[in-house]
């Protein structure tokens, strides 16, 4: 390590980790919870700009049409909520696509055991919470090569990766994972 004096044999990086949820309920007791039933497409952030949740909704209507059962849930809170539920009205996509707002984590665990994928279209990322919380649920991930997003997503193994908000790697991506159960059941 540079300035410290300090041997780079000797320096070790330490992850942040999670505590796995209980998940004391089953997929159909956590839609019911959340008052959410369908194929649920989680996402869960902080509601700016960067996050792309902007064309995770834009790109919603297409998803619709590869599956009608398809309902985007979005977890979080921000300067965006607003801009994001006009956008949601404007696509006529009530009752299609939620935005609840901010959860403790107590109140996360239903929503991570209802979803049936997870995706993180963010453009910046530190060593994200949400993708281990993703992991520890059991989730199909899409998630931008983004930060430290590749340090938890390998890439084929255990989730993929995309590039931020490219509409069209974004809907391919969902799609592919929703029609090829092999790989849903790998990831």
């Amino acid at each position: 390590f540079q300035g410290f004096d300090i041997a780079e044999k000797k320096i070790k990086v330490v992850h942040n980790g999670v505590n796995p949820f209980p998940y004391a309920l089953t997929k159909d007791e956590a839609k019911k919870r959340i008052c959410v039933s369908g194929d649920i497409i989680l996402s869960v952030g902080r509601l700016v700009a960067g996050k792309g949740f902007r064309m995770l909704i834009k790109i919603f209507p297409r998803l619709l049409q590869v599956n009608p059962l398809f309902r985007l849930v979005i977890v979080g809170d921000g300067y965006e909520m607003d801009t994001l539920k006009k956008i949601v009205d404007n696509l006529d996509l009530k009752n299609k696509v939620f935005i609840v707002g901010r959860k403790t984590p107590e109140e996360i665990e239903p929503y991570f055991k209802a979803a049936d994928m997870f995706v993180l279209n963010s453009f910046s990322e530190g060593f994200s919470h949400v993708l281990l919380e993703a992991l520890a649920a059991g989730l199909p991930i899409v998630a931008t090569a983004a930060g430290g997003n590749p340090e938890i997503i390998e890439n084929g193994v255990n989730g993929l990766l995309i590039k931020y908000n490219d509409e069209n790697s974004l809907f391919e991506t969902i799609k592919i994972i929703k029609q090829n159960g092999e790989l849903r059941d790998k990831l």
